[in-house]
């Protein structure tokens, strides 16, 4: 989401490796003048977890870098991940019940909410502006189903009956026209660990395809 927020606006940028270690991201944050660096606290590899954000302030410590800000997004990995199967240690690339007790302690304090729809059929307003005054807050739920109507959405007898508030969620599809969501608390919450409504939605879908055949 970066990346692409920063090639709407022109701003040049390197998109680094997350496997570099804080030697070879300090040349390269040093070699091309970066002035901003995004980053994640952690990400995983094979079952590991591996401190980007360390990696990155020992990187600093290389001189000559002109870095004025380091924005960092916390996955909260630290406090979600959980010891469920007894073994009194956390391994996410052998055991089953840590991996989804990490996942459920993850969901739990990211505000998900049990029982709740992740997301509704909606049809969006048909004026740009109302359109674009819903699609500001992105996926954070910001309006009412009442407020959502008075905008000129559209939206069914189940959304209508939510309680609280909803996101107008837009997926651009390869071609025209985007395909449009009411997304929930629960599907706000998805997107803490990935910021991408693609990768949320994707998600929700391989979990109904799961619970299908189970």
């Amino acid at each position: 989401m970066v990346m692409l927020a920063t090639v709407r606006i022109g701003a040049i940028h390197s998109v680094v490796f997350a496997g570099f270690g804080a030697h070879a991201l300090g040349d390269r944050i040093v070699a091309s003048g970066s002035r901003l660096v995004f980053t994640a606290d952690v990400t995983w590899r094979k079952g590991k977890e591996i401190d980007l954000k360390t990696i990155v302030d020992d990187a600093l410590a290389t001189p000559g870098h002109v870095v004025e800000q380091v924005i960092v997004l916390e996955r909260g990995t630290r406090t979600a991940l959980a010891r469920v199967d007894g073994d009194g240690r956390v391994d996410l690339a052998n055991s089953s019940a840590d991996v989804i007790g990490s996942v459920a302690r993850f969901l739990a304090e990211h505000g998900w909410r049990r029982g709740m729809p992740t997301h509704y059929a909606i049809e969006p307003p048909s004026e740009i502006i109302d359109r674009a005054l819903l699609l500001v807050p992105d996926v954070v739920p910001s309006f009412s189903a009442a407020q959502m109507v008075e905008r000129g959405a559209r939206l069914d007898e189940s959304a209508m009956q939510h309680e609280g508030p909803l996101a107008l969620i837009e997926l651009l599809n390869a071609e025209p026209p985007p395909h449009y969501v009411a997304g929930t608390q629960n599907f706000y919450a998805l997107t803490r660990y990935n910021a991408s409504s693609y990768y949320a939605l994707a998600v929700i879908e391989l979990g109904r395809a799961v619970g299908a055949i189970r």
